[in-house]
């Protein structure tokens, strides 16, 4: 497998993993992005998995990202249009990932979703409908078919919703940070005067003038 950062066809930067299914074994991306959030990060999630047959090498038998073909196009799924409960869920879809028209059995990650953009679309679907739907359900089931169902899913006592919101330069390991949290203090150094003598910082101006004679 290879992992590399790319732009998907809209321009936007996402990771694009590369994998090679084992000889017999037939896998869809889905499947390999239940089991790779299984065992990695949600920020390490790739954005777009493609199969190949093999992953092309240069002649010192390094993976050679140049010959790695493009992100291919999206597929194209039937229209089913979403009513009621449905409907509101595949808005939060549309918002989240500023497309038109989600419907029953669009993909979140096909639309363009990433990890950052799934903690987003949790976040909004729990203040929406007071579930605690966990992040790694958009991952295992990600159409509004197949979440529908779980808003069922009442939130536990105790829990909280919290809003996320995508700001510009944000990551989803690093973000801007509020102007309302504290700042972190750097410790002063102690005075020195230029001839080298140093002045001890717990003594307050008039000791240290008459404790240093350099200092006068």
């Amino acid at each position: 497998m290879a992992v590399v950062a790319t732009e998907d066809p809209d321009g936007r930067s996402q990771l694009v993993a590369y994998v090679v299914p084992a000889p017999g074994e037939t896998v869809t991306g889905r499947q390999l992005r239940r089991t790779l959030a299984e065992r990695l990060p949600l920020a390490a999630l790739p954005g777009a998995i493609v199969l190949l047959d093999a992953i092309p090498r240069s002649t010192r038998a390094k993976i050679d990202r140049n010959a790695l073909p493009p992100i291919p196009p999206r597929p194209v799924v039937p229209y089913r249009e979403p009513h009621g409960r449905a409907r509101e869920l595949a808005e939060l879809f549309e918002d989240v990932l500023g497309v038109e028209r989600v419907g029953l059995d669009d993909d979140f990650f096909d639309l363009g979703g990433d990890s950052l953009g799934a903690v987003e679309l949790a976040a909004a679907i729990n203040e929406r409908f007071g579930t605690d739907l966990p992040t790694s359900m958009i991952v295992e089931t990600p159409t509004v078919a197949g979440l529908e169902p779980r808003l069922s899913r009442p939130r536990r006592p105790g829990s909280t919703s919290i809003a996320v919101h995508r700001a510009a330069g944000c990551t989803p390991d690093r973000g801007p940070t509020p102007a309302s949290w504290p700042r972190p203090v750097r410790p002063v150094p102690a005075p020195q005067h230029p001839h080298g003598t140093r002045i001890p910082p717990d003594l307050d101006a008039p000791r240290a003038h008459a404790r240093h004679p350099f200092s006068r």
